[in-house]
């Protein structure tokens, strides 16, 4: 009796963790930078990571539960609206050449389906897609609209504004999101494996400074008060509006 005990304490163990962080590639010019003008942890967080488990499962690459299914990025999110709207660049993770723009949505929260149905084929909103050579591309997603300030052929450096952060395309909260492909396959910054390469993945971090990103088990954004009763999203993703 003790023995099953002990075998479905494990079996519980890994349904709740699927996946088990190891210890890649070298990314372009020694690793990517941030892509947000702030402070992680002051006036902007880590909300999502990339999904690094295929099927059904979900998990982060600590096996945490930071993310959803199929998400193929991280998401950086700032304060609130009232910081969206203040502005917050985004920025080039590295030098290399923009492939693709899109500077056509509309900045819009969407909860509904009919939210939904109207971004279908936009999902990623206003983006930017740069080449730096080898293989490798970095995608930036639902930039504010008419934030764009670069063009497709056109040659920049890192850290290099691209935009700024926005709420187009199919988001819940204003925020930056990143991917990193190689081949045109998405991987996961932080391991520099191809997502959905389960448990059995070992990697480095693409990121220059892989310390500034320490992964963090959540993000408190803000703190304070309400004179009349609130709800939960509008406490988790519109702030200002208190």
């Amino acid at each position: 009796m003790a023995m099953w005990c002990v075998r479905l304490v494990i079996l519980q163990i890994i349904q709740l963790f699927p996946c088990v962080v190891m210890a890649g590639s070298a990314s372009p010019g020694g690793g990517f930078s941030l892509t947000i003008d702030c402070v992680l942890g002051t006036d902007c967080w880590v909300m999502n990571y990339s999904d690094v488990v295929s099927g059904q499962s979900v998990a982060d690459f600590t096996s945490g539960p930071r993310n959803y299914d199929g998400h193929k990025g991280i998401n950086f999110a700032v304060r609130d609206a009232r910081a969206m709207r203040r502005g917050v660049d985004v920025l080039a993770a590295a030098e290399g050449i923009v492939r693709n723009v899109r500077d056509t949505s509309v900045d819009r929260w969407v909860r509904t389906d009919a939210d939904r149905a109207a971004v279908r084929g936009k999902e990623c909103g206003n983006r930017v897609l740069v080449t730096h050579g080898s293989g490798w591309e970095t995608l930036y997603c639902h930039m504010r609209g008419v934030s764009i300030v670069v063009k497709a052929g056109q040659k920049i450096r890192r850290g290099q504004r691209l935009g700024r952060v926005g709420l187009s395309g199919s988001t819940e909260f204003p925020h930056g999101h990143f991917s990193v492909l190689k081949n045109r396959k998405f991987l996961d910054p932080a391991t520099g494996q191809p997502l959905g390469a389960g448990c059995d993945a070992s990697g480095t971090s693409l990121w220059r400074a892989p310390g500034r990103l320490a992964y963090q088990p959540m993000a408190l954004y803000a703190v304070g008060f309400s004179a009349r009763a609130i709800k939960g999203t509008t406490v988790k993703w519109d702030a200002s509006s208190l």
